[in-house]
């Protein structure tokens, strides 16, 4: 919702399995991606997605718990954009993601 508020039209998966199906239907400007899902996590996640011409090219940006440095520049290294610490500071987020993406 707070995406939306900010302008954006999120659509939410349960699974990585389901966002990559998702992404594929619909590709998305950009793709939010928890570190920790059921399944596959949010890095093998990131790697499979950028097995598919469709979807190689399209930011990612992870959420999860407060990491340290060392982590995050292992997320950027496989390609993500950056990282959102949780809990989301949800009045923030929108800005948090325009910052990311304006980086790069």
């Amino acid at each position: 919702m707070a995406l939306a508020d900010a302008g954006y039209r999120a659509r939410m998966a349960g699974s990585a399995t389901s966002a990559i199906s998702a992404a594929l239907d619909d590709r998305p400007d950009l793709i939010l991606l928890d570190l920790v899902m059921p399944g596959v996590d949010g890095p093998s996640a990131l790697t499979a997605m950028r097995g598919h011409d469709a979807l190689r090219e399209v930011p990612v940006i992870f959420m999860g718990a407060p990491c340290e440095a060392r982590d995050a520049r292992r997320y950027t290294d496989l390609g993500a954009l950056g990282v959102l610490s949780k809990p989301l500071d949800l009045r923030a987020i929108a800005t948090e993601i325009r910052r990311l993406l304006g980086a790069r």
